[in-house]
């Protein structure tokens, strides 16, 4: 479980390059949810630019590649 809140906004679009947005839930405890997304606003204050792959290499698992 990533212990952070996560972002439940499907519109922002930086979603797919935030680890907010990107991370696995748990599924065995409570996951916190917010939307974060203020498309007023230029920036994300919440944006964390790291994917949840890039999380997992930066702790060191590999991962397999898909085939193509």
């Amino acid at each position: 479980m990533p212990d952070i809140t996560m972002c439940a906004t499907k519109s922002c679009p930086k979603r797919k390059q935030c680890y907010r947005s990107t991370a696995k839930p748990s599924h065995y405890w409570w996951q916190s949810w917010s939307d974060f997304y203020d498309p007023k606003e230029k920036d994300c204050e919440h944006f964390e630019g790291v994917t949840y792959e890039e999380a997992l290499v930066e702790m060191g698992y590999t991962l397999k590649k898909e085939k193509e």
